[in-house]
């Protein structure tokens, strides 16, 4: 209808940007920063503001997700 289309980046910011981190009160640990890639992204994500705007965008995501799976539109819709 919206015609929106979504292209992951380093697979959605090497996971940061997923249900995996939603609700967590800080970010990766440094034992989940093992690859490039998770280094890289971790410092976006911190570039991006504090850990809260991280948990803010990422719950706004996951309304947009459950609306979009609760419509039919998407049944498989997440974060």
């Amino acid at each position: 209808e919206n015609d929106v289309s979504l292209i992951g980046f380093g697979t959605v910011g090497s996971g940061i940007l997923s249900e995996r981190y939603l609700g967590r009160a800080t970010g990766p640990t440094q034992e989940e920063k093992n690859t490039a890639s998770m280094r890289m992204y971790s410092k976006t994500a911190e570039r991006f503001g504090s850990w809260k705007l991280v948990q803010e965008l990422l719950k706004t995501m996951d309304a947009v997700a459950s609306d979009v799976r609760s419509s039919g539109r998407c049944p498989e819709a997440n974060i």
